[in-house]
């Protein structure tokens, strides 16, 4: 929270600054130029974090490297970051000013996170979502997370919107169990008599289609229920399909019953925007700067 808050403080006083000289963006250019340099010259990293080494020595490398690179009053501010003792501080004090300053100018920079390359569509839809809920011109920055899953994860200044099928698929692990109660998914689905009450011949072989392995308890068990439930001889015929994450499928003759995790995750996908749409008071009350 400290951390915060002290890059905050720079960050707005920086802004200040940029503001009287009408050179915000420049400024936002020059404060990302400096963070590059830091991330690719390892001897100017190792000099700008060093606790031990005198602040007069670290200015004047300072101001002999950006000399030229640099608008003075931005390499004055590195210096009275080092005269401070905030290094540390830097790069958090660059993200905090791009946020208040994208805002000055009525943008609102969001971050997010997707399984898989947003089509246009999508991209534009979560675009449109966002602008109505802030009023502002929205910059979506997109990162490709595969352990996503599927879903993705929204991001504005600390405020987080998880809708990933990886949070999902959590949740379920946990509330569901599905590992340690299939038996239970399935005495669920046989108790449905609506579902398998027209199958009609003498012997049925139902497939189940399960995540795991079946033990040979459990397919014994589940035939002596769907035999008593529908009044014949019922055997299984098992499968093992990973895709399905958990839960099971059954089929007999033309009837399916499908709870499978892959299936109630599809609905969830359904559910992302909706997700966005609940946090859109939260978010607009709490972004800064709305007109």
């Amino acid at each position: 929270m400290r951390d915060k808050t002290v890059s905050k403080r720079y960050a707005q006083a920086l802004l200040s600054l940029a503001q009287d000289k009408n050179q915000i963006e420049e400024y936002r250019v020059q404060l990302n130029q400096v963070l590059e340099t830091l991330d690719t010259v390892p001897i100017l990293q190792y000099i700008w974090y060093n606790e031990q080494l005198p602040a007069s020595e670290k200015k004047e490398i300072i101001k002999k490297y950006f000399d030229g690179k640099l608008m003075d009053i931005s390499i004055n501010f590195l210096c009275i970051l080092v005269d401070k003792n905030r290094e540390k501080y830097l790069k958090g004090i660059i993200q905090e000013y791009e946020q208040i300053a994208h805002l000055s100018n009525n943008i609102l920079e969001i971050k997010v996170g997707s399984a898989v390359q947003l089509s246009e569509k999508d991209y534009y839809k979560l675009k449109d979502r966002f602008a109505a809920i802030t009023g502002k011109e929205i910059r979506i920055n997109l990162q490709i997370m595969p352990e996503l899953i599927g879903g993705i994860i929204v991001k504005i200044g600390d405020k987080v919107i998880d809708g990933s099928v990886r949070k999902r698929l959590a949740l379920l692990e946990k509330n569901l169990q599905v590992s340690n109660h299939r038996d239970s998914y399935l005495q669920k689905f046989i108790s449905e008599p609506k579902e398998l009450s027209d199958i009609s011949e003498e012997t049925l072989v139902a497939e189940v289609q399960t995540a795991v392995q079946m033990s040979d308890k459990a397919i014994s068990q589940l035939e002596e229920k769907l035999s008593a439930k529908m009044g014949k001889n019922v055997k299984l015929h098992t499968k093992i399909v990973p895709s399905l994450i958990g839960g099971s499928i059954i089929k007999i003759g033309d009837k399916v019953i499908d709870g499978s995790v892959k299936k109630r995750l599809a609905l969830l996908e359904e559910d992302i925007m909706k997700v966005i749409q609940n946090w859109g008071e939260e978010l607009s009350e709490n972004t800064p700067g709305r007109s």
